[in-house]
């Protein structure tokens, strides 16, 4: 079983990590997004690699069964309500993400490339070296 649950968090790990480097690629289209989309990313992947660190440190490995079970049914509680926190901030963050854009006004702002701030394409290219406009 303890098998089976530290696969999943690799594999976890491994998405996350995936989706950080796709983010990072796309950075020069969107850098807002790109930014919003690698903090949700990253919010859960350190949060869970620091809890990780913190229960093998030897100092709070002593003091943790040092303390009563209430006290560290209490210790797991809070650790487990601040992973929900970091859960849910990284799914707000994912849903600002999706939702960027919309309703900011103009379609330059919205994304789309006026054909005059796009370089022209071959077709286009080619129609003008033909002296033929590709409206017609």
């Amino acid at each position: 079983m303890m098998l089976v649950s530290r696969l999943t968090s690799y594999l976890v790990a491994a998405v996350l990590a995936a989706g950080i480097a796709l983010s990072i690629a796309r950075w020069q289209r969107n850098p807002r997004i790109a930014m919003l989309v690698i903090i949700a990313l990253g919010l859960p992947l350190v949060f869970d690699f620091s809890l990780g660190c913190l229960c093998r440190l030897p100092a709070y490995l002593r003091w943790f069964y040092a303390v009563t079970p209430s006290e560290r049914r209490l210790i797991f509680g809070i650790r487990e309500a601040a992973a929900q926190i970091a859960r849910a901030a990284s799914c707000v963050l994912f849903l600002v993400a999706a939702f960027r854009r919309r309703g900011e006004g103009t379609e330059q702002q919205a994304g789309a490339v006026s054909r005059k701030a796009r370089p022209p394409s071959l077709l286009e290219k080619w129609f003008r070296a033909g002296g033929v406009s590709p409206q017609q």
